[in-house]
Parts: C-alpha cells; structure tokens; sequence
C-alpha cells in the first residue's frame, strides 16, 4: 500500500502543476485501491507551491516516476497474490497428508 500511497502523492502533484487528461485527477484516482489514498489530497496550493525550490524534485515526482510506482505496486499486490495461493495449497496439502 505504501507504493500506492507514494503514487497518489506524486499524482496530487502532477495535477497541482498542470491537469494532464492521461494522467490520475491527484489522489482521488487511487480512492478504489485504498480509500486512505486521499489523505496525501492535503498537498495543496496553500501547503505546497511546486515553484518551491527543492520541493518535489526527485525522479518520483515525474510522469515516468508515477508510472514505475504503480509498476512497483502492481508487482507487490501480484507477489502478495501468489503468496497467499501458495498458503492455501499448502494448508490444503497439510490437511490431506498430517
């Protein structure tokens, strides 16, 4: 959830700069993944001015950054899916052969 949380922070700030139709309307894109996502909606005008130097420059902060969180997201949510298949099969096997 932490990469989702990063993703909709870096979306809250692409569309404080300039509404893009590709890209997520800020953190309120990501309300369907995990409804805390909007807590990283109080990046503002009134908190945060992206003509603020030094703030928001990392590689992240970038279309292609957002993209690579969700790409890093979406391999942790398919990791923990196949983790949790696993545990079911064997649970099941341990059932059949204890």
């Amino acid at each position: 959830m932490c990469r989702v949380h990063s993703a909709a922070l870096v979306a809250e700030y692409l569309h404080m700069l300039e509404d893009q139709p590709h890209l997520p309307i800020g953190a309120v894109g990501f309300e369907k993944v995990t409804p805390n996502a909007l807590e990283e909606s109080a990046v503002s005008d009134d908190v945060l001015s992206p003509e603020e130097e030094g703030v928001c420059l990392g590689k992240d902060f970038t279309e292609s950054g957002l993209i690579g969180l969700l790409e890093q997201a979406a391999n942790s949510f398919s990791a923990v899916s196949l983790l949790c298949a696993a545990k079911v099969v064997c649970d099941s096997a341990s059932d059949e052969f204890l």
